[in-house]
């Protein structure tokens, strides 16, 4: 019995990804260069813009720390310890104010149907 529970819990979380991955190609397949009007991010369901958004941030931190690095070994290889460590604190805090806006924007609620 437990057996058979645990499958069902599977199949529905199963169908559940299932539906937010149609709606997903649905939304991509919708967006192309000739109506990026319809292609807003006002419709999304909060579900995929966390997953938007949680891609994006990690693609933002990784392309992140590899300017800031490159950066700093082509200004700062003579410089001191001490503007290392003032500028490698800075960049550090620095990403988080698009990573801020980012999350914002992934946890706006969803809108609620209109009722016609």
């Amino acid at each position: 019995m437990l057996k058979l529970h645990s499958t069902a819990v599977f199949s529905s979380a199963y169908l559940r990804d299932k539906r937010s991955r149609n709606s997903l190609i649905d939304l991509v397949a919708q967006c192309n260069i000739k109506n990026m009007k319809q292609c807003r991010t006002k419709n999304m369901k909060q579900r995929t813009r966390k997953l938007f958004g949680t891609v994006f941030i990690v693609v933002i931190a990784m392309l992140y720390a590899v300017i800031s690095t490159t950066i700093a070994a082509a200004k700062l290889s003579d410089a001191g310890g001490w503007t290392h460590l003032a500028y490698f604190f800075f960049t550090g805090l620095l990403w988080i104010v698009p990573a801020m806006l980012i999350i914002n924007w992934m946890l706006k609620p969803d809108k609620e149907p209109k009722d016609t």
